[in-house]
């Protein structure tokens, strides 16, 4: 048994579930040719794997409610070549919070980044990635569940 008042269930181990809470999980598709001369790409999301609230739509999560995201992005570059340096940026209403890493001359190589994201009601985030170095925007991006993807969960 548990205790309910129509929204989060507190269990009798004092478990918390609360099943509306914003969250989304999303995975790329293969992205050919999107970075290199230091373009910042906007990262095409092709995949949900979950959308609990439907606040993820054309690339962007918008934000339900105000409160504290948790975000953690990953994206595998492909063909870097001789790519100098790479950003991942979590490009948010209030800020943008960066990533860089020197691939270290890897033809293939994931970045990170991982924030917890401050957003009001109606607030957007999406994800740019950008590589400088390879002389032309011949970086790939690598898309499948385990290669390229996000996850978004309301933590406070």
């Amino acid at each position: 048994q548990g205790y309910t008042s129509g929204g989060p269930v507190i269990n009798d181990t004092g478990t918390l579930t609360a099943s509306a809470q914003p969250t989304a999980a999303v995975y790329a598709s293969d992205q050919t040719n999107v970075t290199g001369n230091n373009t910042a790409y906007t990262v095409l999301w092709a995949n949900e794997i979950w959308d609990i609230g439907d606040n993820f739509a054309s690339n962007t999560f918008t934000a339900p409610v105000t409160g504290k995201y948790l975000v953690s992005c990953q994206v595998e570059g492909n063909d870097l070549g001789s790519t100098t340096s790479a950003e991942l940026s979590l490009v948010a209403s209030n800020r943008t919070w960066y990533s860089y890493r020197d691939p270290e001359g890897a033809n293939n190589s994931a970045f990170q980044n991982v924030a917890i994201v401050d957003m009001d009601t109606s607030d957007t985030l999406s994800v740019l990635f950008r590589c400088n170095g390879a002389g032309g925007d011949s970086v790939d991006i690598n898309g499948g569940g385990t290669r390229t993807n996000m996850t978004i969960w309301k933590v406070g």
